[in-house]
């Protein structure tokens, strides 16, 4: 196996018939949990989500921190043909199941190339409250490149022959589903909610079609522009154009219809695209846009381009066979094909519980009041809680001796121990102890020696 990353993965699971040696005892392949140190330095992005009207073109580095749900099935999960990567935290409230034709890698939690909005390194990336398996040889890459790995979280079995590498990450089985999606057990519940906000919200503008064109345009600055399509129109539109008087504001397009099968090659911003993955403005709008597909039961999206926005398809299964940046939200079965598809993580900004999340969370002023009321019991200083005596003083630790842990004795009060390296002298290094008892005691036996050689002399003389 191996050399094991910083942090070691470790894989608790309560099936006995599974060594993460290699191999089971009865010779069938186990769960294998590679952490080998990265070729390149891990890196720590800031804990924090990207600044408003700032959102990162594609890269290869991380560079923000987002929490949030960034790809749900309600159902299950599956990734096959040339499913290249998830980014952001994927949450699957049934299987998953990574299937890549001919095996390799699929990514979660960072990207090679993505929008460098992941989860804290460490956390929680890949949370399933089924089972997880892997097959034709795919291997998992869950938090690559970050510092401290990604974490799995698995409510039901993780089937043998499954291969992480969790790059100091932990893998989790038979967590239960509410514990393995936690925090985020309830997110179904989430989508619907905001689905049928953002549906039940009026038009502000609407849309025009021309040709193989879409066309979403207002003269006004508005907060959030809200337009309304059919699935069977904007099935017949691969072209994407706005033209808005604002160049910062959430745009929301609710998609009405039973079903939306839909393949878009071009998106643009009056005459300059924006779904070119090197461009300037890709996160921009990937963040701005969001597709709210509330009634379909049944989405497809492709075929092999980039789908700029937010997905939301709460009653649906959906077949993905493109690119997508946003977040990709489904309330049934997921499955995600093409060649080289990848989900690049942009929050939403238009809110719903779509936007994103910092980790650790950002702090909060403490519910405490300015003057704290007078305690029940005063503390004084000069009466101490515990009995002492002084002629009967605690018995000192011994040096070498081990002071990790102190035994209390009911009705007395023990005696602190300073912790080891935890006090730094001006210009001397820590050492676990204070140097001042020493360089008394030093002293003593010096003047002590000087007095026997004076003797001695005088002796001798």
């Amino acid at each position: 196996m191996p050399t094991p990353a910083p942090r070691r993965a470790r894989l608790r699971k309560s099936l006995s018939l599974l060594a993460i040696t290699g191999l089971a005892a009865s010779g069938a392949a186990a769960i294998s949990v590679i952490g080998a140190a990265p070729a390149t330095a891990a890196t720590a992005p800031a804990l924090t989500c990207p600044p408003s009207g700032e959102m990162p073109p594609l890269g290869h580095l991380p560079v923000f921190t987002d929490s949030s749900v960034a790809v749900f099935a309600g159902g299950d999960y599956r990734a096959q043909g040339g499913a290249a990567e998830s980014e952001g935290l994927l949450l699957v409230a049934g299987d998953a199941t990574f299937a890549k034709t001919g095996g390799g890698v699929f990514n979660i939690g960072s990207a090679g190339y993505g929008s460098g909005i992941t989860p804290a390194g460490g956390t929680q990336m890949l949370a399933v409250g089924g089972d997880l398996s892997t097959v034709n040889g795919t291997q998992l890459h869950v938090g690559a490149n970050l510092a401290g790995g990604g974490d799995v979280t698995v409510g039901g079995s993780i089937a043998a022959g499954t291969t992480f590498d969790l790059w100091g990450g932990d893998a989790t089985g038979e967590l239960g589903a509410a514990k393995a999606m936690s925090p985020n057990a309830g997110f179904a519940s989430v989508l619907d909610d905001a689905s049928d906000d953002l549906a039940a919200l009026p038009a502000t503008d609407s849309a025009s079609t021309d040709g193989n064109q879409v066309r979403f345009a207002s003269a006004v600055d508005r907060d959030l522009y809200v337009f309304t399509i059919s699935g069977s129109v904007l099935g017949s539109k691969p072209e994407v154009v706005f033209d808005l008087a604002s160049d910062s504001a959430p745009v929301l397009i609710n998609v009405t219809g039973a079903k939306l099968d839909w393949a878009p090659n071009y998106f643009a911003d009056g005459t300059v695209r924006f779904d070119d993955p090197s461009g300037a403005d890709f996160g921009t709008w990937s963040s701005r846009l969001a597709w709210n597909i509330a009634d379909a039961t049944k989405v497809e999206l492709g075929l092999n381009g980039q789908l700029i926005g937010t997905v939301l398809a709460p009653d649906a299964d959906a077949q993905v066979t493109t690119s997508t940046n946003g977040r990709l939200l489904v309330g049934g079965d997921l499955t995600v094909s093409g060649s080289g598809v990848e989900h690049h993580n942009y929050p939403w900004i238009g809110g719903k519980g779509l936007d994103c999340t910092p980790e650790p969370a950002e702090p909060t002023d403490p519910v405490e009041p300015t003057d704290p009321p007078t305690p029940l019991v005063p503390i004084e200083p000069a009466d101490p809680v515990g009995p002492t005596d002084p002629t009967d003083p605690a018995e000192p630790a011994q040096p070498g001796g081990d002071d990790s842990s102190t035994v209390t004795t009911p009705g007395a009060t023990p005696t602190p121990t300073p912790a080891a390296n935890t006090v730094e002298k001006p210009g001397l290094a820590s050492t676990g102890f204070d140097a001042l008892p020493l360089a008394i005691g030093a002293g003593a036996l010096l003047a002590v020696a000087g007095t026997l050689l004076v003797i001695a002399r005088r002796r001798r003389a």
